[in-house]
């Protein structure tokens, strides 16, 4: 699925409809202090050292608010990162609405 997310941002990436994209890719951490690793499945990189975080699941049910919430945590608490935006990427849906916290891409707007 990571696969499919790229290059769901690639396309528009190439056409110009979203022109400050630099790079694409994920993005591992390794933290020997707190003894935490990770990874995060789609990160994109703006101009400016901008990094947007995507993870991406493969769920045949929908992922909740504090699935997401938890996934965020983990990510606030990696140093040296300062990221612009979280999304996620669920096959199924989500059982919640977004206020504007997280940017929500379905299975169904990944094969448009």
């Amino acid at each position: 699925m990571e696969g499919l997310v790229i290059q769901y941002f690639h396309s528009p990436a190439l056409n110009g409809s979203i022109p400050d994209i630099e790079d694409f890719g994920s993005y591992w951490y390794d933290d020997p202090v707190t003894k935490k690793n990770g990874e995060f499945d789609c990160v994109i990189k703006r101009v400016g050292v901008i990094f947007g975080f995507y993870e991406c699941k493969y769920f045949d049910r929908e992922m909740t608010l504090e699935e997401c919430r938890h996934e965020e945590a983990q990510l606030a608490s990696i140093k040296g990162i300062r990221p612009s935006g979280i999304g996620f990427v669920c096959s199924g849906g989500f059982s919640f609405e977004d206020e504007g916290n997280y940017q929500l891409i379905t299975g169904d707007e990944l094969y448009r």
